[in-house]
């Protein structure tokens, strides 16, 4: 079969074609982003009937990081509670299971109350290990467990359908089909909303905030929810500093040799992480081999490892679909939900791929901040809390050699490029970004991201620009889609 980069989720989409903003707007909430977040937020608001809404997205619901993700529904984060217990304590460590517990049942009741088609599934998640080193932290782990009352089952290494060391399984967790979930919430939420609208900057005013977009049109709102990677707003230009961009890949197999259950991941590099699709025509999904941002590796080499070790381990073949996700984390590796200290403005952002639990507890904290309704979990999550962890000091003093990397990289100054491939080359002593698409129109632009000026690279698997310095992201023809740069490449 034919290898595709989109999204095995997105094929599937049946949202309609929303309208761009053309005119100004006032609302009582503005919510910005139109992934998971943006969508469980909208819903948890609407809910309370009182509110005017308006959700806009700057390209189209649900087409970036939240439509390449893997749909696993777990409160098993990797090996987080070891390490929460270790860095700040179980009162943290437990409220952080507690949230992510009540987010799987509370996703789960959506997808009953709405009576919402997903393929959801219920299932064990598995924390396992293929090393030593693994197995000692599998065990610390499983200390946690019992620390936190976390209900488990140790798996031996006999009981599983693949080698390894063991596992640990978290019971009643659950995977689903992303975008036919959010496609089932769309087609029964009561507000407005726009696609293709660009949100360029926000300020607080004397009745709440404004928004202005790339077209010059303002929304006014009471309370503005900022859920995009980075949060659109001046005070906050170098939050960038405080949250970590990563990326990681993903590929899907026709033929596997291990029975089609239950969802697993280990925890250390290279990470293969399992899930099954489509109960009626199993399809083997995997993920993993993922790294910072600032890290110079091959995507499709990525891509070809990830796909070697599930055929080594999984006996995987028939590949048919293949792409690359891109989120972010904070320092601490707890995200940051909650309200702006100076403004009525709300972010939620640093998911560590872990975005769908995350998503709704982000809901449902900024719907109580909204409401003013106190939430137990709000301040485990604050935005405002202290990250100036010494992992932030070495994070930002390494990025000062990534920028000066990027500035002296050398491309080819000159290179055949094939049809549905793209190349950043060297021309009159500039470098230029060239993209060709299948029908042989090529994309020139600068490719210097309209962030810190980095040097981008091009990526063959999504056909995209890609900032190493701090995770800005822009199709292939520089439309900007992710990360901090708010503007567009320069069109050549």
């Amino acid at each position: 079969m034919k290898k595709q980069v989109l999204s095995y989720w997105l094929k599937d989409s049946q949202k309609k074609t929303y309208p761009r903003l053309e005119k100004n707007l006032n609302v009582d909430i503005l919510i910005v982003g139109g992934g998971i977040t943006g969508i469980l937020c909208a819903y948890q608001l609407a809910k309370q009937n009182k509110y005017r809404i308006a959700l806009v997205e700057k390209n189209r619901l649900y087409h970036s990081t939240t439509g390449f993700t893997t749909g696993k529904v777990t409160v098993q984060h990797d090996d987080i509670y070891h390490q929460l217990i270790k860095n700040k304590g179980e009162t943290i460590a437990r409220a952080y299971y507690k949230a992510n517990s009540e987010a799987v049942q509370g996703l789960k009741k959506i997808v009953e109350e709405e009576n919402i088609d997903c393929d959801w599934v219920d299932t064990k998640a598995i924390l396992y290990a293929f090393s030593e080193e693994e197995a000692k932290r599998l065990q610390r782990e499983q200390n946690a467990y019992d620390t936190l009352g976390i209900p488990y089952e140790w798996l031996d290494k006999e009981t599983l359908p693949f080698q390894t060391l063991g596992g640990l399984a978290i019971p009643d967790q659950g995977v689903f089909h992303i975008v036919r979930f959010l496609d089932g919430i769309l087609n029964n939420l009561n507000v407005d909303i726009y696609e293709k609208t660009k949100i360029i900057k926000t300020n607080p005013t004397e009745k709440g905030a404004v928004a202005e977009t790339a077209d010059h049109y303002k929304i006014s709102a009471k309370h503005i929810v900022l859920a995009t990677h980075y949060p659109i707003y001046k005070r906050f230009n170098f939050y960038f500093t405080k949250i970590k961009p990563t990326c990681s890949y993903v590929a899907i197999a026709h033929e596997f040799a291990i029975k089609p259950e239950n969802a697993y991941i280990n925890l250390i590099d290279p990470v293969l992480s399992i899930r099954f699709l489509d109960s009626a025509d199993p399809k083997l999904m995997v993920a993993g081999f993922g790294h910072d941002v600032k890290n110079y590796y091959s995507y499709l080499d990525q891509i070809h490892k990830l796909k070697a070790m599930a055929t080594e381990r999984l006996g995987a073949k028939d590949f048919t679909e293949e792409w690359y996700n891109q989120d972010y984390e904070s320092m601490d590796m707890v995200p940051l939900i909650g309200k702006i200290t100076d403004a009525p403005l709300y972010l939620a952002t640093g998911f560590r791929k872990w975005g769908i639990t995350s998503a709704f507890v982000a809901s449902l904290i900024i719907k109580d901040l909204i409401e003013g309704i106190n939430n137990q979990y709000a301040y485990l999550y604050d935005p405002n809390r202290n990250k100036n962890t010494f992992k932030t000091v070495c994070y930002n003093f390494a990025m000062l050699s990534t920028v000066i990397k990027t500035k002296l990289l050398t491309v080819p100054k000159s290179i055949k490029i094939n049809p549905g491939n793209g190349r950043i080359i060297q021309h009159k002593g500039s470098k230029i970004g060239l993209y060709i698409d299948q029908n042989g129109k090529t994309y020139s632009v600068k490719p210097i991201c309209t962030h810190l000026g980095c040097t981008l690279r091009f990526n063959n698997v999504t056909k995209t620009y890609e900032c190493p310095c701090h995770g800005s992201r822009f199709n292939y023809d520089g439309t900007s889609l992710d990360g901090p740069a708010v503007r567009n490449l320069t069109q050549l």
